[in-house]
């Protein structure tokens, strides 16, 4: 007598969350997926595991309006979400914001805002800073001392963001990231002999790696 293989449980009709259960969807994996609408209308494939777990309980919309009451926007946020001129918006707020964040101490710590406009829509941030921006770039303060404010903003690459840094270390009048970068030298391993095992500074620039653990330099 042969096995017979369980089928697996029909949930066409039944409702898990916002969504209702269509019909089961076709699937090039072994997971058995459903096709599902939203109590907003929107269709959505899931995989039934998702379902009974209760990790996905609607199209999206349900982060959607998390985001619009965490962030206080006005705006239907939905699809703007996962962009990363949301997170960018998102993350600027947060570390002006929140004195959980190790970044907040050099941001909300030392009074650094958001301006009324951005800090109440991200529509306003994406109509002020949207035409700008392009995949790679960073959100920068031309002030370091000012505010996020359309007037004190820009995009610009990540090696001049570093570059309008509050803290930076200069040796003979240059900047030590551009003596590294000139040399040859590590950046990282020279703010780590200075930070964490205190080696001066020429030394720490001009020293070449060394064998050891964690890079420490041994003298004979």
């Amino acid at each position: 007598m042969g096995y017979n293989k369980r089928q697996p449980e029909d949930l066409t009709g039944r409702k898990f969350g916002r969504l209702t259960v269509l019909s089961r969807a076709e699937s090039t994996t072994r997971r058995i997926k459903w096709n599902c609408r939203c109590d907003c209308g929107i269709e959505k494939v899931v995989s039934g595991e998702n379902l009974r777990s209760g990790h996905t309980k609607s199209c999206g919309c349900i982060l959607a309006e998390c985001n619009q009451e965490r962030f206080g926007t006005k705006e239907n946020v939905r699809g703007m979400s996962n962009t990363p001129l949301y997170k960018c918006w998102g993350a600027m707020k947060a570390r002006c914001s929140n004195p959980n964040l190790p970044s907040y101490k050099d941001y909300g710590g030392r009074g650094i805002k958001v301006c009324d406009r951005w800090k109440e829509s991200f529509s306003n941030f994406y109509e002020d800073m949207g035409e700008g921006y392009a995949h790679g770039l960073q959100l920068d303060r031309i002030d370091v001392n000012g505010d996020y404010e359309p007037s004190n903003c820009r995009w610009v690459t990540p090696t001049v963001n570093a570059r309008n840094k509050r803290h930076h270390f200069m040796l003979d009048g240059e900047l030590v990231m551009d003596i590294c970068k000139r040399i040859g030298q590590s950046y990282n391993r020279v703010m780590c002999r200075v930070t964490k095992y205190g080696w001066d500074l020429r030394e720490a620039v001009y020293t070449p790696k060394q064998r050891g653990r964690y890079g420490v330099h041994f003298t004979s």
